[in-house]
């Protein structure tokens, strides 16, 4: 099994879980599982499979492992009795996983040899190249893809020897192309320090890993540039906990910021501040705070608190699903519902694209063209359907390979 995780878009059982239902399927014989990386999207799900009995092998990168225990576990303690796990079930997932090296090829059945590089999505994300019997057949799932260089990490792997398929997200697979970066850096630096200047306080919602650190790390580099008034920095404690894994593996980061650790520089805690659902005062602040699509967690407590002032903002960098109260406000709603509680919003709401830690359209098919004299089949998933249709279309179209998007309990022969 690649992945297992959940939908947050959704409230639907059906939609929210994996489909552990879909005829001929048989947990007991479920040989391993192998994670792209933690976010809960991708590992959400992984402990209710021991809660139903699974004891087998699961496989993912070093990084991979802290950073998942840190998101199931701050899941469990914001959904509660909600959730499909306890956390027992967490620490048997612990206990049954295998942390590996990127780059090193390890024998997950007598048939499959598995070997994780790097994504370039967030810190620990990897690409699953498995090969399969005697080189009959080489897979690629990228899980979350970045083929671009960010803050924090390099490029995206692409010399594979050899991939046959490859299975490729569609996140934004309609998005034809993002901003360029120092567009999107600037749009950032002016949307802060209008807002700043003017005594406001600025949310972020975000991911816990991955965009959260990107934009720490950018953000602090324009204020000790001069580019943003300077403010208080206001940090969730959950983001925090992640950044000191990144400080325990700086050769998963970029050559840059890996050596500023090395170094015992301390990128992630200098002008911080570290806040545990925190009353505002009502000085200015930036505050960085999951949940990205604000369908609960601390975010919602901040939005709450900044939602009735119009020089407040709340800057929207992340995906936002469907469905969820980001995509919400996104779509100009001004009246809404989280977790039981109506928000009316009176402070100000901003998007900003090209500072995602996935990649756009563009830099998607520029990745299928380093592999495609390789590639027999392309299958696309991991996206809304336009998104997904979109990829798929113009990846046939572009290469003339097979490209397909499954769909939910379709199955497919490889070999």
């Amino acid at each position: 099994m690649l992945d297992c995780g959940l939908n947050f878009s959704s409230n639907e059982s059906l939609r929210k879980f994996p489909r552990l239902d879909t005829l001929g399927f048989n947990l007991n014989e479920l040989d391993a599982i192998v994670l792209s990386h933690a976010h809960l999207d991708h590992t959400g799900f992984l402990p209710t499979l021991f809660k139903f009995g699974f004891d087998g092998p699961v496989y993912c990168s070093d990084p991979t492992l802290p950073l998942m225990y840190i998101l199931q576990t701050e899941y469990l303690r914001n959904v509660g009795s909600d959730t499909p796990f306890s956390a027992k079930d967490i620490e048997q997932v612990i206990t049954h996983t295998f942390p590996l090296s990127f780059d090193i090829v390890t024998d997950i059945s007598p048939d499959i040899k598995l070997t994780l590089c790097n994504a370039g999505h967030i810190l620990g994300s990897a690409l699953v190249h498995l090969h399969i019997g005697n080189g009959d057949h080489n897979l690629l799932y990228t899980g979350d893809l970045r083929y671009a260089k960010g803050e924090q990490l390099d490029n995206a792997v692409w010399n594979f020897p050899r991939v046959e398929t490859i299975v490729i997200e569609s996140t934004y697979g309609d998005k034809d192309a993002f901003p360029r970066r120092e567009v999107a850096d600037n749009l950032l630096i002016n949307e802060i320090d209008d807002t700043i200047s003017k005594g406001g306080s600025v949310l972020l919602p975000v991911p816990t890993i991955g965009l959260a650190q990107e934009l720490m790390l950018s953000i602090k580099r324009h204020i000790q540039a001069g580019k943003i008034t300077a403010s208080k920095m206001l940090v969730e404690r959950v983001i925090s906990e992640v950044c000191s894994i990144y400080e325990i593996f700086p050769e998963y980061l970029s050559r840059e910021l890996g050596k500023k650790i090395l170094n015992l520089e301390k990128p992630f805690q200098d002008e911080f501040v570290i806040v545990d659902y925190m009353t505002l005062d009502k000085t200015s602040a930036i505050i960085f705070s999951p949940s990205s699509m604000l369908v609960g967690g601390p975010s919602v407590n901040y939005l709450e608190q900044i939602s009735d002032n119009p020089l407040n903002k709340v800057i929207l960098t992340a995906y936002q699903a469907d469905g969820t109260p980001g995509r919400l406000l996104q779509n100009g709603v001004r009246e809404i519902s989280i977790c039981g509680k109506v928000i009316k919003i009176k402070c100000q709401v901003q998007t900003i694209e090209g500072l995602s830690t996935h990649s756009d359209h563009s830099q998607t098919v520029a990745y299928v063209s380093k592999l495609r004299n390789k590639l027999r089949r392309i299958l696309v998933n991991q996206g809304e359907k336009s998104s997904a249709h979109a990829l798929a279309s113009s990846l046939n179209r572009n290469f003339k390979i097979l490209t397909q998007h499954p769909t939910v309990q379709e199955s497919l022969k490889l070999v």
